[in-house]
Protein backbone atom coordinates (compact mmCIF):
# COMPACT_ATOMS: atom_id res chain seq x y z
CA UNK A 1 0.00 0.00 0.00
CA UNK A 2 2.87 2.25 0.40
CA UNK A 3 4.00 1.92 -2.95
CA UNK A 4 0.34 2.98 -4.13
CA UNK A 5 -0.14 5.37 -1.65
CA UNK A 6 -3.56 4.29 -1.19
CA UNK A 7 -5.01 5.26 2.00
CA UNK A 8 -8.08 2.22 1.83
CA UNK A 9 -8.40 -1.18 1.79
CA UNK A 10 -10.49 -3.05 0.48
CA UNK A 11 -12.20 -6.12 1.67
CA UNK A 12 -14.35 -8.82 0.39
CA UNK A 13 -14.08 -12.32 1.68
CA UNK A 14 -14.94 -14.87 -0.80
CA UNK A 15 -15.99 -17.32 1.39
CA UNK A 16 -18.45 -19.37 2.86
CA UNK A 17 -20.43 -23.06 2.87
CA UNK A 18 -22.05 -24.97 0.70
CA UNK A 19 -24.18 -27.16 2.80
CA UNK A 20 -25.71 -27.51 5.94
CA UNK A 21 -23.45 -29.10 8.66
CA UNK A 22 -20.23 -27.96 6.53
CA UNK A 23 -18.98 -25.96 9.39
CA UNK A 24 -20.19 -23.61 12.22
CA UNK A 25 -21.25 -20.37 11.09
CA UNK A 26 -20.77 -19.29 14.78
CA UNK A 27 -17.47 -19.85 14.58
CA UNK A 28 -16.80 -18.70 11.65
CA UNK A 29 -18.28 -14.96 12.24
CA UNK A 30 -16.22 -15.07 15.64
CA UNK A 31 -12.78 -16.18 13.87
CA UNK A 32 -13.16 -13.51 11.33
CA UNK A 33 -13.95 -11.01 14.62
CA UNK A 34 -10.84 -12.03 15.89
CA UNK A 35 -8.83 -12.43 13.19
CA UNK A 36 -9.56 -8.80 11.80
CA UNK A 37 -9.39 -7.22 15.18
CA UNK A 38 -6.14 -8.72 15.80
CA UNK A 39 -4.82 -7.26 12.57
CA UNK A 40 -5.98 -3.90 13.26
CA UNK A 41 -4.65 -3.87 17.00
CA UNK A 42 -1.61 -5.13 15.34
CA UNK A 43 -1.53 -2.01 12.70
CA UNK A 44 -3.21 1.10 14.33
CA UNK A 45 -2.05 3.19 11.73
CA UNK A 46 -3.09 1.24 8.81
CA UNK A 47 -5.53 3.13 6.37
CA UNK A 48 -9.09 2.56 6.50
CA UNK A 49 -10.49 -1.15 6.43
CA UNK A 50 -13.90 -1.01 3.70
CA UNK A 51 -15.89 -3.70 4.14
CA UNK A 52 -17.62 -5.11 1.24
CA UNK A 53 -20.82 -7.35 1.09
CA UNK A 54 -22.02 -9.85 -1.46
CA UNK A 55 -25.48 -11.20 -1.28
CA UNK A 56 -25.20 -13.82 -3.68
CA UNK A 57 -21.69 -15.03 -3.92
CA UNK A 58 -19.77 -17.12 -3.75
CA UNK A 59 -21.28 -20.04 -1.21
CA UNK A 60 -24.63 -21.95 -2.23
CA UNK A 61 -25.65 -22.66 1.76
CA UNK A 62 -24.45 -19.19 3.33
CA UNK A 63 -21.45 -16.46 2.78
CA UNK A 64 -19.86 -15.09 5.47
CA UNK A 65 -20.50 -11.38 5.01
CA UNK A 66 -23.78 -11.61 3.17
CA UNK A 67 -25.53 -8.27 3.56
CA UNK A 68 -24.75 -4.35 4.53
CA UNK A 69 -25.79 -5.55 8.13
CA UNK A 70 -23.43 -7.70 8.29
CA UNK A 71 -20.77 -5.68 6.99
CA UNK A 72 -21.89 -2.44 9.28
CA UNK A 73 -21.79 -4.81 12.53
CA UNK A 74 -18.58 -6.08 11.69
CA UNK A 75 -17.39 -2.18 10.75
CA UNK A 76 -18.73 -1.56 14.28
CA UNK A 77 -16.84 -3.75 16.10
CA UNK A 78 -13.25 -2.91 14.30
CA UNK A 79 -12.97 0.48 15.25
CA UNK A 80 -13.51 4.11 13.36
CA UNK A 81 -11.23 3.25 10.61
CA UNK A 82 -13.76 0.23 9.35
CA UNK A 83 -15.86 1.05 7.01
CA UNK A 84 -18.83 -0.38 4.64
CA UNK A 85 -18.15 -0.34 0.88
CA UNK A 86 -21.76 -0.27 -1.02
CA UNK A 87 -22.10 -2.61 -4.30
CA UNK A 88 -24.08 -0.51 -6.47
CA UNK A 89 -24.60 -3.60 -9.18
CA UNK A 90 -26.31 -6.02 -6.78
CA UNK A 91 -30.27 -5.69 -6.81
CA UNK A 92 -31.35 -5.81 -3.30
CA UNK A 93 -34.45 -7.90 -2.03
CA UNK A 94 -36.00 -5.18 0.17
CA UNK A 95 -34.17 -1.95 0.94
CA UNK A 96 -32.86 0.31 -2.24
CA UNK A 97 -28.85 1.07 -2.18
CA UNK A 98 -30.17 4.76 -1.84
CA UNK A 99 -31.77 3.15 1.35
CA UNK A 100 -28.62 1.76 2.25
CA UNK A 101 -26.44 4.31 1.58
CA UNK A 102 -28.62 6.92 3.57
CA UNK A 103 -28.57 4.47 6.62
CA UNK A 104 -24.81 3.34 6.33
CA UNK A 105 -24.23 7.59 6.07
CA UNK A 106 -26.20 8.40 8.79
CA UNK A 107 -24.40 5.90 10.93
CA UNK A 108 -20.85 6.77 9.78
CA UNK A 109 -20.43 4.05 8.82
CA UNK A 110 -20.47 4.64 4.52
CA UNK A 111 -17.02 3.82 2.97
CA UNK A 112 -17.73 4.12 -0.49
CA UNK A 113 -18.97 2.56 -3.28
CA UNK A 114 -17.86 -0.52 -5.66
CA UNK A 115 -19.50 0.70 -9.42
CA UNK A 116 -20.53 -2.23 -10.80
CA UNK A 117 -22.86 -2.87 -13.38
CA UNK A 118 -22.18 -6.35 -14.12
CA UNK A 119 -25.08 -7.90 -12.05
CA UNK A 120 -27.74 -5.83 -12.76
CA UNK A 121 -29.33 -3.66 -15.47
CA UNK A 122 -28.36 0.26 -14.96
CA UNK A 123 -32.09 0.97 -14.62
CA UNK A 124 -32.84 -1.28 -11.24
CA UNK A 125 -30.20 1.52 -9.43
CA UNK A 126 -31.28 4.00 -11.73
CA UNK A 127 -31.97 7.39 -9.68
CA UNK A 128 -34.65 8.30 -11.54
CA UNK A 129 -37.90 5.93 -12.47
CA UNK A 130 -38.01 4.56 -15.76
CA UNK A 131 -40.86 6.24 -17.80
CA UNK A 132 -43.39 3.22 -19.34
CA UNK A 133 -45.44 4.72 -22.73
CA UNK A 134 -49.10 3.63 -22.15
CA UNK A 135 -50.16 1.06 -24.44
CA UNK A 136 -53.61 0.75 -25.81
Amino acid sequence: MRKTASRDLSLWLADGTNYAGQDSIRLRKRLLEESLKRDRRRNARRPRLLIEYKFFEPAFYHTDLADWGMAATLARKLGPKAKVLVDTGITHQGPTSKHIVAFLLDEGLLGGFHFNSANTPMTTSSSAPATRSSCS
